[in-house]
């Protein structure tokens, strides 16, 4: 049985809310006063802050659908394993016995050939036509919904666009190329490659240019950070803003497969976040594609230690970093990401 506080007692597989002896128990608040903590205004069986979360910044919220990426059992992966191991060792020992019984010349093809056949497989494989599989699908990953948790906006809500750019200069593109480096004047190799040079140069009123230049590199993936900081009502509401700390704290980290001898994981869970304004999708806000989660920083005393009687700290605040697992490219942007 999952404990009171495991982030496993309450699961949400396929929308539906699948519930165990624990969450059973955290029911029985439904029809009390944080009755909305179990109650979603989306339509979604989940967890939520506050428990008027309805009425708080006139219905904004952020909506965290957090889904745990499906692993094939360990013996599905050795045997796997196994079998291509094996279906590439016969071949690769066919091969070799077909290159011994041929003459130069027709092993020389023979080798011709199997680039040509390797070129059409990778070929095939990316346009979709090998083993029935396109490369999108051999990319994604399928998931199980595990739990939804709605939390009003927060004050800061910062999201990072960043590109990546090299500097290269004209000489030195140059001397990377076969044939180049001989045009260049010796004068200007001499005083490019010698520090000493460059400083009589400069001694003497010049300085060398490179002539550089900014080369585009490519996008990262968006990060983006927000905080929430969480001041329960009451020690029963303390509980459920520690079972939505442990929901994060819990899918940002993977789980080591016992089963392998630890030499396995499996990943974090994966984030969609949503948000909202009186449950629809606010179009104001640039919407995001599947997140994993960087970083949790909870503090149980922001504002130095108070506690209810039990030991349910009266504030909490969380930070979260996440970064999307998908490029967002000008066409994504001009749909809204």
């Amino acid at each position: 049985m999952a404990e009171p506080n495991d982030p496993q007692s309450v699961n949400y597989v396929n929308g539906s809310d699948i519930q165990s002896d624990a969450a059973k128990s955290a029911s029985d608040f439904a029809s009390g006063p944080l009755g909305s903590l179990f109650q979603s205004i989306y339509n979604y069986n989940s967890i939520q802050y506050p428990a008027d979360l309805n009425s708080v910044g006139k219905g904004h919220a952020i909506v965290f659908e957090i889904s745990q990426p499906k692993s094939k059992s360990i013996q599905d992966v050795i045997d796997y394993s196994v079998k291509t191991a094996t279906e590439v060792g016969t071949a690769v020992r066919n091969k070799v016995k077909e290159l011994n019984a041929m003459t130069d010349a027709q092993s020389e093809a023979a080798l011709t050939q199997l680039g040509t056949d390797v070129k059409n497989g990778v070929t095939s494989l990316l346009n979709g036509n090998a083993f029935g599989t396109t490369a999108a699908e051999l990319m994604s990953v399928q998931k199980e919904l595990k739990a939804v948790v709605s939390l009003y906006m927060p004050d800061s809500l910062s999201f990072q666009y960043a590109a990546d750019y090299n500097e290269e200069t004209i000489m030195g593109a140059a001397s990377s190329l076969p044939g180049i480096l001989g045009k260049v004047p010796g004068f200007v190799q001499s005083v490019m490659n010698n520090p000493a040079a460059k400083l009589a140069l400069n001694k003497m009123g010049y300085a060398f240019n490179p002539q550089s230049q900014v080369l585009f590199q490519g996008i990262d993936f968006r990060t983006f950070e927000m905080s929430f900081t969480f001041s329960p009502k009451s020690s029963r509401e303390a509980e459920q803003v520690q079972k939505i700390i442990k929901l994060f704290r819990s899918y940002a980290a993977p789980t080591i497969v016992t089963g392998a001898a630890g030499f396995f994981y499996t990943p974090p869970g994966v984030f969609n976040l949503s948000f909202r304004k009186d449950g629809r999708v606010n179009p104001n806000i640039n919407k995001l594609t599947d997140c994993v989660l960087q970083n949790v920083t909870v503090n149980y005393a922001p504002n130095g230690w108070s506690s209810y009687k039990d030991g349910q700290p009266t504030q909490t605040t969380m930070d979260l970093s996440f970064k999307e697992t998908v490029l967002v490219d000008r066409a994504k942007i001009e749909q809204g990401y």
